[in-house]
């Protein structure tokens, strides 16, 4: 009786060129997981974790895509399931802070807004 081969897990981490999210994503390579490195702006960073999380031997795809953009998440989804076929795993790592630090209740509707969609 032959075994099957072990179906290999996907997961998106948005937000996952440093910090964290990079953390995540070398965790999840560790562990044979297919990773999808999500960022908006910093490439370099991107570029950088996808290097180290082909050194833990993990695969990874790098998607650009703006997650507050309804356009680039249906973006991102078709790039991982057009690669993958499927996703397991979403990590909602991603995050912003207001451009203006103010108290909570001083906050305009737009910058809450903007934070928020994030």
């Amino acid at each position: 009786m032959s075994e099957q081969p072990e179906r290999q897990q996907v997961a998106i981490i948005t937000g996952a060129g440093r910090g964290i999210g990079r953390g995540i994503a070398l965790a999840l390579a560790a562990k044979r997981w297919a990773v999808v490195i999500n960022y908006r702006s910093n490439a370099a960073a991107a570029a950088e974790t996808s290097e180290l999380v082909k050194q833990a031997g993990g695969d990874c795809l790098v998607v650009q895509a703006n997650i507050a953009e309804q356009a680039d998440r249906e973006r991102l989804v078709r790039e991982v399931v057009g690669k993958y076929g499927r996703i397991d795993l979403l990590v909602n790592n991603a995050g912003m802070g207001p451009r203006q630090r103010l108290n909570i209740l001083e906050t305009t509707e737009a910058s809450y807004d903007e934070v928020m969609a994030v």
